[in-house]
Order: structure tokens, then sequence, then C-alpha cells
């Protein structure tokens, strides 16, 4: 099933279980007794696989490669790549934090030294003065 529109759906959806893992901090829903991200992103397309079935898409494989993207989790292996299209979705996300984080460091580095601050009200403050 490694196909374009197959492959990007994934990356949309991958960590789709982060902002309901969120919407439920404290009281997941019963029917998971692992609350990481991955179990809630399988969870959520499951509970909505009529709306991947209708796009064209099969849920069971959806939530199963959307959920396998940590590598490096291995007290967790049900999260870890086997697949082609998951060890795809595993790489973009791997790429994408490291892009964040490196975003994150030349802010730091930029704009936080200037002001004495945190890096984020460093870099408010220098786009207010123009610098």
């Amino acid at each position: 099933m490694l196909d374009t529109v197959s492959l990007a759906t994934l990356g949309l959806l991958h960590d789709l279980g982060k902002l309901y893992q969120r919407a439920h901090w404290g009281h997941p829903p019963e029917e998971l007794s692992d609350w990481s991200h991955p179990a809630y992103t399988a969870w959520v397309i499951g509970r909505h696989r009529g709306l991947f079935e209708r796009a064209g898409l099969e849920p069971f494989w959806l939530a199963r490669t959307a959920a396998r993207h940590h590598e490096g989790w291995r007290d967790k292996p049900q999260y870890q790549p086997q697949t082609p299209e998951e060890w795809c979705v595993a790489l973009a996300d791997t790429y994408a934090s490291r892009e964040r984080l490196n975003a994150q460091s030349l802010e730091r580095a930029l704009f936080a030294p200037r002001f004495g601050q945190p890096a984020e009200t460093g870099l408010v403050r220098a786009m207010a003065l123009g610098r």
C-alpha cells in the first residue's frame, strides 16, 4: 500500500494522538491500556475508521503504520517501525524533530544572549525592534 496519498496521510496523522492525549490528560479512554501518543493515534484512527474507509484508506493498516514511528522506544517495541512505510514516517518524524531543535538552538544563540532573556522573549523583542 505504498503510494503517495497514503504516505502523505501518514505524515499528517502520525502525531494526531498527541492532541487527544493532551485533551484526555489524566482521564484516558477506558479502552486504552497504553497512554502514549502513538497508542492514542491508533485509537483515534480506529474510532473514525468510517472516515478513512470513505477516503479509500484501510484504517487498520493506517492506524498500525502511523503508530509505529518511534525507532528509539526500546521499551515499547509495538511502536518501532518494521515496514518501509513505517520507516518513512519514522524518518520524517525524526527529521522534523531535528529541524525544530535546530531552529530553537539557532534562536537561542541569536537572540537570548543579546537581551539576556529566554530565547522566545528575545526573539519577540528583536522582531518588535526591527532587528
